[in-house]
């Protein structure tokens, strides 16, 4: 896109998105009883989507994918639903487990399992282990 002058860049950028946009309008606007009606939704939040406080983490996100390929590999569960109705001991469990495959920080075990979860220490991890 380096080589493409303004309205080329603004041709492709429009033939991406009609080419690989996956929002089904004519579905979507039955929820809003039309097409006009979905419209002045839309248009009415326009804008608020930067209000969310989104906790973030620092460092790549790459982790969170890591994390979920090591519960895949472990055949424990995966699915945001079944590890967020998992007991809190249980989640304290799975938060150890996956540091130890991933060395992922607290912040980002945390926020994968949904949880707050005590400390996890490298001694803490090794005594778990039997080292």
């Amino acid at each position: 896109m380096k080589d493409l002058n303004k309205v080329e860049c603004n041709q492709l950028t429009d033939y991406i998105i009609t080419a690989y946009n996956c929002i089904d309008y004519e579905g979507a606007s039955e929820y809003f009883s039309g097409f006009e009606n979905m419209l002045m939704a839309i248009h009415s939040n326009t804008g608020s989507e930067y209000d969310i406080n989104e906790i973030t983490t620092k460092g790549d996100d790459k982790i969170y994918a890591q994390m979920a390929n090591t519960l895949r590999a472990l055949e424990l569960p995966v699915r945001s639903k079944r590890v967020i109705s998992l007991p809190l001991e249980e989640k304290r469990d799975l938060a150890e487990t996956l540091y130890g495959y991933t060395q992922a920080s607290q912040e980002q075990l945390d926020k994968f399992l949904w949880i707050g979860t005590k400390r996890i220490t490298k001694r803490r991890h090794r005594k778990m282990r039997g080292e």
